[in-house]
């Protein structure tokens, strides 16, 4: 393809084959190819050794191969050109305004050139950006989580091992940046005597620390994760723990102390088939569950377990534990020693142990899954076990899937689930035991209809601090009962979309009371006296962006709410959150964006979410969340134009900063703004557009603001003068308080974004240019497509009085040996240029990939 220029006829652009583009003058045409002609002649034999000159040389000099051949030949002709000698040939031009050649000279695979990494991140990748020191890559993902990468290699960064059978999420020695659980919750408890630490614990074994306090750190961010941990023994291999059986539900002591969980740690092996399992038991020192460093317990009870562990429990002393297995076998262990006093095998029928609990250093009671409780007694040694009887009358239930003792362990509630044979349904009860009074059943009942088995699973009994009540959860339904009368005493139906099946009572620390309760990965605190949500206990939602501070030290993400993570890779707290800014204070709406100031020493963060409100927050490390912004734009003030909503294309919010941290430019539901900040003064620019163009027929997708703070580039969609949905972009530069256009990108030809990706079927929006940012160190513009393509243009710095139009330059492939040619297969999500020139790339479809800067 070749054209001309359309600010001169005597420029004339032209592309080929091998890669290449050369601009060439026309006036000067027949001295280039006289030149060429005059050095062919000069070269007797046809075999050339070419070298590349580190910077454009206009002294052209060939080193010939023939030994008769003279070593130097100079062409003063070719003095006046602008040329460069590569492995692709002569590239010659002579343009009427003096440009770097690496702005518009695409060159082939250069013998030094690092290769590019492509990997896959999720299904969806939504954020890429590079750390200020070039070192490392955040991501966010679709995978409730963000990660972090080398950015020379594309690794994970601190990885310590990655073949392991059933490698946890939770690792922050892989650098996931992630609170909160992946699956859904099984059981939580608060931890006592005070109540201000929550435990939950989930499907696939993680047990996690939460802040259930309302103080200077605030409330409701995971403080610790339990498991996966590490082991206790340092010299063995990192394997994380993992609990194989979620029934195991985790037990404290009564003082507090202890903390018991059944874990499981595999070998290692390669193949999941052939890898083994060794059960036991881990006990962790309360007062140091949110202590830095390791999650390592203070003992581990082993040697004992075939199957894995279903329950657990410390006696009143915090001297023995007692231990039960799947098979109903029970250990009675010594916690100083970790040796066993005594043990039993076969009880429960050798069936599942539902629950466990001391009454004595050497009574406990159990339930199982063959209906019955066992009350157990120590004596010379041995465990001897009696069944607690039930009242004349009263067939066994056929399963026992609940045990919840008093504080004191002298009374207990079973949820006993025996199948109607003539209703065909199963129905649950809840049953009182006490020495003195024997069994009563209290006025609560679940039936199982045949299409949803599970109902009766889908409740808890909690027990308050001083045994007098006992709450009963179910299906987002709270009852308090009277524990001697078990009548009724407090009832509360939680809000819409809240249909909690799990909770227990807080230890009481004022007149009101405090209840957790979870439903699926969430779990949430309420007072119950006045039907108030305290706080919300959770992980990211399904899209997650990120972003580091300045110094790295910390990672910033955008999710449900606004959240930051340690990312010091030499602390011991790497990978905790360190706040999470309640639902109250960040609004209802989804955080789309959210950035760190990139200025030193400066840890403000600035958010936008869906509605198009851009907030800025003040922080200092080791202070207090914020608790409110120190500037908030409020919604979008415009509506987007209504042809978006007739063509179908979705708005986006996007924010960004300059880099002295002075300018914060913004997309709010499509429409570009921008503010200076000067110290507690925040002042709007006005945005102009070149003419023929307003802000009513334009929408903007991405931006980026230059290195020097003077320019900034969005990339969208607008309507041109013939009705038409076109791709384009538009370089602002800022001179006062305003910004005026500088230069256009023409995004709407042929392949130049206009279009949908190969694999995409013929209903796709079209959506234009969907990231962009500028290449500093190769003097160009990197912009990425809804068509799934990857462009480079040349940066030509137009100005106010002359808009330049850039030159597309030619698309980010993969080169031979890197296994890959075409990029991406889905929209661009993301591109973003380091300060070495390294530019990553990012898709719908979760692949991420890592260019070498451009030459």
């Amino acid at each position: 393809f070749a054209g001309f220029h359309a600010d001169s006829n005597q420029r004339l652009i032209s592309c080929s084959r091998d890669n290449t583009i050369r601009t060439w003058n026309t006036e000067t045409y027949g001295d280039y190819v006289a030149a060429v002609r005059e050095l062919v002649e000069s070269i007797r034999e046809p075999s050339v050794s070419r070298h590349e000159p580190s910077e454009p040389n206009n002294d052209v000099r060939l080193r010939i191969a023939h030994k008769d051949a003279p070593q130097q030949i100079r062409s003063q002709r070719l003095d006046r050109l602008h040329q460069t000698v590569n492995g692709n040939g002569v590239t010659a031009g002579n343009v009427n305004r003096p440009q770097k050649a690496s702005r518009y000279i695409l060159t082939g695979a250069q013998p030094e050139r690092r290769p590019a990494h492509r990997f896959q991140q999720a299904g969806s990748v939504f954020s890429a950006e590079f750390s200020r020191d070039s070192q490392r890559l955040i991501v966010g993902a679709n995978d409730l989580a963000a990660h972090a990468f080398h950015t020379d290699t594309g690794e994970r960064t601190l990885v310590m091992s990655m073949l392991s059978p059933r490698e946890p999420f939770y690792a922050p020695e892989k650098n996931n940046f992630v609170e909160g659980h992946i699956p859904e919750i099984v059981s939580l408890l608060f931890l006592p005597p005070k109540g201000d630490l929550l435990l939950t614990f989930d499907y696939f074994g993680s047990l996690s620390v939460w802040d259930a306090k309302a103080d200077k750190d605030g409330i409701g961010f995971e403080k610790a994760r339990l498991l996966p941990g590490l082991p206790l023994d340092e010299q063995s291999v990192g394997e994380p723990y993992e609990v194989e059986d979620p029934s195991c539900e985790v037990a404290v002591s009564p003082d507090g102390k202890w903390l018991i969980a059944g874990v499981v740690r595999n070998d290692g092996g390669s193949r999941l088939t052939t890898s083994k399992d060794e059960y036991f038991a881990a006990i962790w020192d309360t007062s140091q569950v949110t202590a830095a460093g390791k999650s390592a317990p203070r003992k581990e009870l082993r040697g004992e377990f075939a199957h894995q562990i279903t329950a657990a429990a410390i006696s009143p002393q915090s001297k023995r534990a007692v231990t039960a297995t799947r098979r109903g076998a029970f250990v009675l262990w010594d916690i100083e020693s970790t040796k066993v006093i005594a043990s039993a095998a076969g009880a429960h029928n050798s069936d599942g142990v539902s629950g466990v609990f001391f009454r004595s250093e050497d009574e406990f009671f159990s339930a199982g899954f063959d209906g019955r409780v066992i009350r157990w007694t120590h004596e010379n040694g041995e465990l001897h076990q009696t069944e607690i009887e039930r009242p004349a009358g009263h067939e066994l239930p056929d399963f026992i899937i609940r045990l919840r003792p008093d504080p004191k362990g002298f009374r207990f509630v079973s949820s006993d689930l025996k199948k109607d044979l003539a209703a065909d349904r199963y129905y649950l009860t809840l049953n009182l035991w006490s020495e003195d009074a024997g069994w009563r059943r209290l006025p609560v009942s679940i039936a199982a209809p045949q299409d949803d088995l599970s109902k009766p699973y889908r409740h808890d009994v909690s027990w308050s601090e001083d045994g007098s009540r006992i709450l009963y959860v179910h299906d987002g339904t709270i009852i308090v009962l009277n524990a001697e009368t078990l009548q009724p005493v407090q009832g509360f139906q939680l809000p819409l979309g809240n249909n909690a099946m799990r909770g227990a009572i807080a230890p009481q620390s004022d007149a009101d009371t405090r209840v957790a309760t979870f439903d699926g990965r969430f779990a949430h605190l309420w007072n119950l006296t006045t039907g108030k949500h305290i706080a919300e206990f959770r992980s990211h939602g399904p899209v997650v962006r990120a972003a580091f501070s300045a110094d790295r030290r910390f990672v910033a993400t955008a999710s449900d709410s606004i959240r930051v993570f340690s990312s010091d890779e030499t602390s011991p707290d790497h990978g905790r959150p360190v706040f999470r800014l309640p639902s109250e204070e960040v609004g209802n709406r989804l955080i789309e964006q959210v950035r760190f100031s990139p200025a030193a020493n400066d840890y403000r963060i600035a958010s936008v979410n869906s509605a198009g409100d851009v907030r800025l927050w003040q922080w200092e490390p080791g202070g207090a969340p914020p608790t409110e912004p120190v500037f908030a734009s409020g919604n979008a003030m415009s509506s987007p134009p209504e042809w978006l909503e007739d063509e179908g294309t979705a708005v986006t919010n996007q924010i960004v900063w300059g880099a002295d941290g002075r300018i914060l430019a913004a997309i709010q539901r499509g429409r570009m703004r921008v503010w200076r900040i000067q110290g507690a003064g925040v002042t709007e620019l006005s945005v102009k557009y070149p003419e023929g163009v307003t802000a009513d027929t334009c929408a903007f997708n991405a931006l980026d603001i230059s290195a020097d703070g003077n320019r900034i580039a969005g990339g969208g969609v607008r309507l041109n003068e013939s009705d038409d949905l076109v791709s384009w972009g538009l370089i602002w530069e800022i001179s006062g308080e305003e910004l005026l256009p500088s230069a256009r990108i023409p995004a709407e030809g042929f392949r130049r974004h206009n279009a949908a990706p190969a694999s995409a079927s013929n209903d796709v929006v079209l959506r234009g240019i969907t990231a962009i940012a500028f290449d500093e160190p190769a003097h160009e513009i990197v912009t990425g497509g809804a068509d799934s393509n990857v462009l480079r243009w040349s940066d030509i710095e137009g100005t106010p009085e002359e808009p330049a139009e850039l030159l597309s330059i030619a698309y980010k492939e993969g080169l031979s040996g890197e296994g890959f040619t075409d990029p991406h297969p889905a929209p661009i999500t993301a591109v973003d240029v380091a300060e070495n020139g390294t530019v990553v790339s990012t898709d719908e479809s979760g692949f991420i990939v890592l260019w070498p800067p451009s030459r």
